[in-house]
């Protein structure tokens, strides 16, 4: 039969939403209190000491749904709150609207907050929204489907906490064991049809049979997308550098327009402001590169099983050599000069059977993302956003200490991985991605000087979810006063600090290009012959 409802939808789905409000106002004020606070958390540099517990925000999320949707649920004998004449529509859309107001959207808030500074255009914060949400409507719509078909309080809790477990398995499963983590792609549409189908099971559960039919489909169909699918949108594909075309050169250093890579060989045709690295040398043969092949960003340990493990720092002097022309000729260069650490080419190719050798050099651009006077430097922290993702945040920590000027800064990256991958992720040596790595310039024209700092050693903290990748970095540069100049040159330290621009410069990866070695040159270069 029909009921027959004197008023319209939309005022039903209102009333019952205010009704929602009254029963669960202390809960969702107590919520949003501790979202705010887990967003503050998640901003700092340090935890603090007495921290909020992670599960918290989930646990006071849970709790507002499951007494919501036990109030008027069909299974639920306890309940009383049916015999309003709003319809059942009505009931159910008003529970969603009210959960998506009331949760869910506090919670992207939050996200959004810390996102802020980052650099992200429209594809990234689309995707950092659905990788926020995707995971709370996954365990939202499955505690709505439980607390609807429960009846006494103590089996809810009971079915609520052995599904959450086998769905948490599962995601674990399905991310790290049968897929592989960087498939988040397929993961993120398995998982988006589960939530479509917890929630038309939800909807449906006043028929057994169909919800259950409902949720067998849909779990495997999920199933399924996860195991069959083969898509990745967010892959970046490998980057040519085709912007010049570059050649090696086995003997003496040519006039000009050449970097030496070892001695006797260097590698022709680079633009102005590009330098090559070394990303892979081995000799050529199937799956090529291998793993620990010659790269001036890996270090591998001997032993039985060879460990790879990425550098730090793999800048070489190429990378500061490259910025001498944006500056007065005739000046003075001092400060860190980054150690060549290129293993000689003997000790590479010592014990390896003759043969064709391929080099794989990887083209950056060294680019100057910011230039100000060192006095706005050393009274604010800066912030630099280097492409969506990346910020790099510096501020001085030290004066004169020691007769030193220090830096302390901060690389905040945080990835969206259902975006697509910016330029930066395109290099992938043994299978990671390198570093990045900053050079920082003084240069004071009242002493004809130009000072350089790279970061020193680094520090790491990773975080993040299924959906997002969040790292920062902490580093600190170091510039020695240049006194002995200053005397000569009559000048105070104010009077110095006046005078002096601060630049800060790193690498834009533009591409890699393979270049054959034949036997012979080779044998030539490893015997010193020109």
């Amino acid at each position: 039969m029909k009921l027959m409802h004197p008023t319209s939808f939309v005022f039903r789905v209102w009333h019952q939403m205010v009704q929602e409000w009254r029963a669960q106002w202390l809960l969702v004020l107590a919520w949003l209190a501790v979202v705010v606070t887990d967003c503050w958390q998640s901003m700092q540099d340090e935890r603090p000491e007495i921290a909020m517990p992670g599960f918290l925000p989930g646990l006071l999320a849970l709790t507002v749904i499951v007494r919501s949707v036990r109030a008027d649920g069909p299974g639920n004998t306890e309940a009383g709150a049916h015999v309003r004449p709003l319809g059942r529509g009505a009931v159910w859309m008003a529970k969603v609207v009210f959960f998506k107001v009331t949760l869910l959207l506090p919670w992207l808030t939050s996200d959004w907050v810390q996102c802020h500074g980052h650099g992200y255009g429209a594809a990234e914060w689309l995707a950092e929204s659905a990788g926020t949400a995707l995971p709370a409507l996954y365990v939202g719509g499955c505690a709505a489907l439980i607390a609807s078909w429960s009846g006494p309080v103590w089996r809810n809790m009971l079915g609520g906490l052995v599904c959450i477990v086998l769905l948490e398995i599962a995601t674990w499963m399905w991310g790290t064991v049968w897929r592989g983590a960087e498939n988040v792609c397929v993961l993120a549409v398995g998982r988006f049809i589960l939530i479509l189908t917890l929630v038309c099971a939800w909807w449906q559960v006043t028929l057994r049979r169909r919800a259950c039919m409902t949720l067998t489909a849909g779990c495997v169909a999920a199933l399924l997308t996860t195991g069959m699918g083969n898509w990745n949108w967010c892959a970046r594909p490998e980057m040519r550098y085709e912007d010049a075309k570059l050649a090696l050169h086995i003997g003496k250093r040519p006039d000009s327009g050449a970097q030496e890579l070892w001695k006797g060989v260097h590698v022709t045709g680079l633009p102005a402001d590009h330098v090559a690295s070394v990303a892979a040398f081995a000799p050529v043969g199937e799956g090529w590169p291998p793993e620990t092949a010659f790269s001036g960003y890996t270090q591998v340990s001997g032993g039985e099983t060879a460990k790879v493990q990425m550098r730090q720092r793999w800048m070489v002097m190429a990378h500061t050599q490259a910025l001498v022309p944006h500056y007065p000729s005739g000046e003075l260069w001092r400060g860190h000069a980054d150690d060549v650490r290129v293993e000689e080419l003997q000790k590479i190719v010592s014990g390896a059977a003759p043969g064709p050798w391929r080099l794989r050099l990887a083209v950056q651009r060294m680019k100057r993302v910011t230039t100000m006077p060192l006095r706005v430097a050393m009274s604010q922290e800066q912030r630099i956003v280097l492409e969506a993702g990346r910020r790099l945040d510096f501020q001085m920590s030290e004066r004169d200490h020691d007769s030193e000027m220090q830096f302390r800064s901060m690389l905040r990256r945080r990835i969206p991985l259902l975006a697509a991958a910016g330029q930066q992720e395109a290099l992938r040596v043994a299978g990671r991605v390198p570093e990045e790595n900053f050079l920082l310039l003084l240069h004071s024209p009242g002493i004809r000087e130009v000072n350089t700092a790279c970061e020193g050693e680094l520090r790491d903290s990773s975080g993040g979810g299924q959906y997002h990748r969040v790292n920062k970095r902490e580093g600190h540069f170091h510039f020695t006063h240049p006194r002995a100049q200053m005397d000569i040159a009559g000048l105070k330290f104010d009077e110095w600090v006046d005078g002096t621009m601060l630049d800060v410069w790193w690498t834009e990866e533009r591409g890699v290009v393979d270049l054959e070695v034949s036997g012979e040159e080779l044998l030539r270069v490893v015997k010193g012959g020109e």
